[in-house]
């Protein structure tokens, strides 16, 4: 478990996070295909899956993308990270 002591553990969990919201995004652009999407048009239930996995994917991607901001945040506002 990380104690969010040092500069290099904050590091460590942006990129992370950073890495994070590219595989879901990259998941995201996946289910986006021109293939997916003519299967989906194909099956309407099939649509609607895609479409709720899509909601999840975005819904992801936000958490991820407001987790690091509040990494870069702290890691931006806080020089003595031994006092974090």
């Amino acid at each position: 478990m990380l104690t969010m002591n040092t500069k290099e553990e904050y590091e460590m969990v942006l990129h992370y996070l950073e890495e994070m919201a590219w595989i879901l995004s990259h998941e995201k652009r996946n289910l986006t295909t021109p293939v997916a999407e003519e299967l989906a048009m194909k099956n309407k239930t099939d649509r609607e899956k895609i479409e709720e996995h899509l909601a999840q994917y975005d819904a992801l991607v936000i958490e991820a993308e407001e987790a690091m901001q509040m990494v870069e945040f702290i890691f931006d506002n806080f020089q003595d990270f031994n006092h974090v």
